[in-house]
């Protein structure tokens, strides 16, 4: 397996898909071209039960050989077979995707669930980033709870009174 970037052209597309429920952001991120694989950003703002909206994203891997799809939640998942560095430029990439959604939706409330180990440094690193890319499109930013080893971000949207901007 040899994965390789996308080269960043004019041409290289991020696709929304607006839904009834959220919206979607797709970009293609790299390709393996040895096993015939393509790789993507997925970043949805899904509307769940209790009126909240669900922040989730994750790295899908199409094999054009079978015609099959895996979606990898970890960064675990993925060290494997994609380098260090690249693997920055992806999380630069999930953080431009992240502020498309919210500035595509704005919606009150938000929450994110970790999915990988919320104990690692690298893990906590990746979720205060996307929770600060949160807090720059206008949301307050709760500190984590833990439930059941996992970690969930509350985002809610502030209203700045035109009155006190410039204080």
């Amino acid at each position: 397996m040899t994965f390789q970037l996308a080269k960043e052209t004019p041409t290289l597309i991020t696709e929304m898909v607006a839904r009834e429920s959220g919206v979607l952001f797709s970009r293609l991120v790299g390709f393996d071209d040895v096993e015939d694989r393509h790789y993507s950003v997925v970043v949805t703002l899904d509307l769940m039960p209790g009126l909240d909206y669900e922040l989730s994203f994750f790295l899908e891997e199409f094999d054009t050989t079978n015609d099959s799809v895996f979606q990898y939640w970890r960064a675990t998942d993925v060290v494997g077979f994609i380098p260090p560095p690249e693997r920055k430029v992806i999380l630069a990439i999930v953080l431009r995707l992240v502020t498309a959604a919210v500035q595509q939706v704005m919606p009150e409330r938000i929450y994110m669930c970790s999915r990988g180990d919320s104990r690692s440094e690298r893990e906590e690193m990746k979720y205060s980033l996307i929770a600060l890319a949160i807090e720059m499109c206008g949301y307050r930013v709760r500190k984590p709870d833990r439930y059941h080893d996992q970690r969930i971000w509350w985002m809610d949207r502030e209203v700045i009174e035109a009155a006190s901007i410039g204080r």
